[in-house]
């Protein structure tokens, strides 16, 4: 475990408050500056989610891995919004992103102000904006790689077996979002 001196116990939280908020803003001025969409992919997998949502059905074939059309498809149906609602599940993820970062370069490294500045680097990655600004299964992957590697992180410094099989999960869930 990390220690834990009174001085680090308020600027952490305060620190990853400050960086979703600029991830937020950053999206903020991302979208009000015209960004709807770059790929025709992220189009076509909205379109097949919407597709997915209205006669729901298991996939046994198509262009794509089906987790995507499943979990986009569902927060479809509960919010039937083809622009924002697959962004802000793009959003989310890109948030859970950051702060899986922070816990793992932090247990990594047993360096909480690491962990803030790695959460702070891939905060303001432009790539990593882009792609948490989108529909594309490239987050969704990458977040659940992160949790992975988190696992084997946890598992290799605290030798408990729950970790490598909840890191073992995750790669079987990113293995439904992508071949890679």
């Amino acid at each position: 475990m990390l220690p834990d001196s009174s001085e680090n116990r308020l600027w952490v939280p305060v620190g990853l408050a400050s960086l979703i908020s600029a991830r937020l803003l950053l999206h903020a001025v991302l979208y009000r500056a015209g960004f709807i969409s770059l790929t025709a992919d992220e189009f076509g997998r909205t379109v097949l989610a919407a597709g997915w949502a209205q006669r729901p059905h298991v996939l046994w074939e198509g262009p794509w891995l089906p987790l995507h059309m499943y979990i986009y498809g569902a927060a479809l149906r509960s919010r039937w919004d083809m622009l924002w609602t697959p962004r802000s599940l793009g959003i989310f993820l890109g948030i859970v992103s950051i702060l899986l970062m922070y816990i793992l370069a932090s247990r990594l490294l047993e360096s909480r102000r690491i962990g803030l500045i790695s959460a702070f680097l891939l905060t303001v990655n432009p790539v990593h904006v882009w792609l948490s600004s989108t529909p594309l299964t490239a987050l969704p992957h990458a977040t659940l790689v992160l949790a992975a590697v988190l696992g084997l992180i946890l598992y290799l410094k605290d030798n408990r077996q729950y970790y490598i099989y909840l890191g073992a999960f995750m790669l079987a869930l990113g293995n439904g979002f992508r071949f890679e």
